[in-house]
Parts: structure tokens; C-alpha cells; sequence
């Protein structure tokens, strides 16, 4: 794993999940880094994975930390002006809602420390220099769920910050089933990722032609092609789900960290873009422009129906 992702083994600690990743790389960097202290600000993009945000919230009222949001544009990229030199930096490298990838080279030099979050982007976009932390998830290459990978940079930069009595750097396991996996799945992961692109440029094409009240969210020129959300202001996601269902083609709505109950996007609502009628797609290097034909026509025909 280590050698996929670009790190030393000694660097990497499994967990069971990002949101607990995100909390051990905030917490341990700060009790690792005493100087750090409080006059340090929290910063966290507007559309930072819900867990990153809550996570933020969480240190803000129990310990009274200074934590910032950081607002983004109508394409989800961030300014990297606006990011003090005193502060901790969580980012998302690649949204998983739009796509969107941000030039983590201008704005991780911008911060004291930088936490990456590569949940979505996996092996395909490298970390690079002047990082601190980094957070993978083996879903982004096709591997189990329940486990997470945080690397460090500098371990003499990072302790474990919760109470322990072992003298080892993080307590309990992790699943050598879920290991194992991740592992296999990480070695055997292979991507066209110019058909992807390509794929992602016909539907673009296709839906700004077909449906030209439709909003694609994310420039195709600064976006990971496999993630989409399409906004079709006046209708209804729910609705649209469900109708596309009806013609075997699966897609979500609402927020992609709540996806089972369609809680309205923050991600697009802080894009300053309508949260309803959205929907969220996945391209696959198995998917064809038929695929996509048959997309668009459901759609139009679903449209019609508002």
C-alpha cells in the first residue's frame, strides 16, 4: 500500500474510517506540534466532506479552537489568497460530488500544515511535496470499505492523541481481511482514464445540447472525469432518481455523504447552485456513449413531465 500511494510503510496508520482519519490527523498533529497551539486557525473548505466539517465544529466548541470556512467559487475551487500562513488545512483534493480537483501545489504551501484528503482521488493524482497529512480510502480503487489510511510525512511531526497505555504509536487493529483487500485491489487497479475523459466530455456535450437549462458542475478542464452532479433547475432529484431507475440506470442525489436520505447538497448550495434537482453519476471505463445517449434521453423525457 504504502508503495502505491508514495509513502514509507512507517508512515501509514490504519483506521477504521476518514471521519476518524481526519480527527487523528488534526488531533495528533496539534499534540505533536506544542507551538502549534491555539493561536493556530482550523481551516476547512465550504465543501469539505460533512464528517471534516462536523469534526471542525467539534474542536471549535471543546476546545475553543479559531476555526475558519473557507468559501469557494461557482466551480468549487478555492483561492488559495485567502489562506492564512498560521493555520491547519484540511482539502479535499477531489470532490467526489463535482469532480472538481484543486491546485493543491499553490495552496499547500499557503498553510502552516496541510491535511490531504485523497478519498476520492486514490493513486491517481500524486501527493507531491509539502504535506503533512494524507487520507485514502480504499474505494477509490475499487477496494473494501471499512478502513482507512492516513500517511504521515514526518512521523516525528505526529503522536497518537488519545489516552493509551501501550507503548505503540496507535492501539488496537485493524482488519487483515479488509488489509488484505485493499492491498490486491490497490495492485490490480487499472484506468483509462482518456476514455474516461473522453466520456466525460460527450456528456457534457450531450446534456448542454439536449437540456440546455442544465447545469454540469465543475470546468472539465480542472475536473477528475469519473464524478459528475447535473443540476436541472425545476425539477424535483427525487423524482429523478426514481424515473431513471424505471429505465435501468442508477444514480444518486443529494449530498454524497448522505446520499440515503437525500440531504440536500452543501456542496452545491456552497457553489452557490440549486440543491434540488440534482443528480450524482460515476463514469466507469466501462461505459460507453450509448450509455450516455440512453442517459440523456431519459432524462429529456423526464423533464417533460415538469
Amino acid at each position: 500500500i504504502a508503495n502505491f500511494i508514495g509513502c514509507d510503510p512507517d508512515e501509514i496508520v490504519f483506521t477504521s474510517g476518514a471521519t476518524e482519519a481526519n480527527n487523528l490527523a488534526i488531533k495528533g498533529l496539534r499534540t505533536a506540534n506544542t507551538s502549534f497551539g491555539n493561536r493556530t486557525k482550523i481551516l476547512v473548505s465550504a465543501i469539505e466532506h460533512k464528517c471534516v466539517l462536523e469534526s471542525a465544529n467539534y474542536l471549535e466548541r471543546q476546545f475553543g479552537l479559531s476555526v475558519q470556512q473557507i468559501p469557494v467559487d461557482n466551480n468549487g475551487y478555492l483561492n488559495a489568497e485567502t489562506i492564512p500562513s498560521d493555520s491547519l488545512l484540511t482539502l479535499q483534493i477531489v470532490n467526489g460530488e463535482t469532480g472538481a480537483v484543486q491546485d493543491i501545489e499553490a495552496i499547500k504551501t499557503k498553510a502552516e500544515m496541510v491535511v490531504l484528503d485523497a478519498t476520492y482521488s486514490g493513486p491517481r493524482i500524486a501527493l507531491g511535496e509539502n504535506w503533512d497529512g494524507a487520507i485514502f480510502s480504499p474505494h477509490a480503487w475499487g477496494g473494501p470499505a471499512g478502513l482507512s489510511i492516513f500517511a504521515i510525512a514526518n512521523p516525528q511531526q505526529w503522536r497518537y492523541p488519545l489516552p493509551h497505555i501501550a507503548p505503540i504509536r496507535t492501539p488496537g487493529g485493524s482488519s487483515l481481511p479488509l488489509l488484505l483487500g485493499a492491498a490486491v485491489a490497490l495492485e490490480n487497479f487499472k484506468e483509462d482514464s482518456a476514455k474516461i475523459s473522453s466520456l466525460d466530455h460527450y456528456l457534457r456535450t450531450q446534456i448542454s445540447e439536449s437540456i440546455p437549462a442544465a447545469i454540469v458542475g465543475g470546468e472539465n478542464s480542472q475536473s477528475m472525469p469519473n464524478y459528475q452532479t447535473i443540476v436541472i433547475p425545476g425539477t424535483i432529484s427525487e423524482m429523478l432518481v426514481r424515473e431513471l431507475e424505471a429505465n435501468a440506470i442508477s444514480v444518486d442525489a443529494g449530498s454524497a455523504c448522505s446520499p440515503a436520505d437525500l440531504t440536500p447538497s452543501h456542496v452545491l448550495a456552497a457553489m452557490g447552485l440549486p440543491t434540488e434537482g440534482s443528480i450524482r453519476l460515476t463514469l466507469r471505463e466501462d461505459h460507453t456513449e450509448a450509455d450516455i445517449d440512453a442517459l440523456v434521453k431519459a432524462l429529456v423525457e423526464v423533464c417533460r413531465n415538469f
